[in-house]
């Protein structure tokens, strides 16, 4: 997978310059969710330990998952502050968040980067990184953390190895190339 430098720099700039990140999965969330929201959030925190980092759903996290430590700690959406970043994880539109009436999250009132690898993404972030190609969004967020340095720990490696797992069917799918396997490896 080829990110492009100017979009992964225009990433960089913007979650460091935040004070908060708030990282957002779908509704109803599924494995690559779940997977994609702890795993970045994890590494974010890692990365940037001023910024507070926190993560949301719109609904619990399915019993499925909650051996993934990190899971306790997801919580609705608060209300936005000045400085906030907003980070959107496999979803393809606003409307799957099930905030999307909160107009200030989508409208560019606030940062936000959209990743994700669905090829109907509606490109609704101020940054897109939108890689169709990819088995699941957790399979990009590993190549970011490749990009910047970022470390991966054990409980950051058992969440994105969740979302590819989940996302290629127990990497049974046609979706579970060579790179994914290398990914997983």
């Amino acid at each position: 997978m080829r990110l492009h430098d100017e979009i992964l720099n225009q990433t960089g700039e913007i979650i460091a310059s935040a004070r908060r990140i708030l990282c957002v999965c779908h509704a109803n969330p599924d494995g690559d969710a779940i997977g994609s929201l702890l795993g970045m959030g994890l590494l974010l925190e890692a990365a940037y330990p001023k910024a507070q980092v926190s993560l949301h759903c719109r609904d619990r996290v399915p019993d499925t998952f909650t051996f993934l430590s990190a899971s306790v700690r997801i919580t609705t959406l608060p209300a936005c502050q000045p400085g906030d970043c907003l980070v959107f994880l496999d979803t393809a539109e606003p409307k799957l968040t099930g905030v999307q009436e909160r107009d200030e999250l989508f409208d560019g009132s606030f940062p936000s980067i959209n990743i994700d690898h669905h090829p109907t993404n509606t490109r609704f972030g101020s940054i897109d990184i939108i890689e169709a190609e990819a088995s699941s969004t957790c399979e990009i967020i590993v190549a970011l953390a490749d990009h910047f340095g970022w470390e991966l720990t054990s409980d950051t490696a058992t969440a994105l190895l969740t979302g590819m797992y989940t996302d290629t069917g127990g990497l049974l799918h046609s979706n579970t190339t060579a790179a994914v396997c290398r990914v997983a490896a």
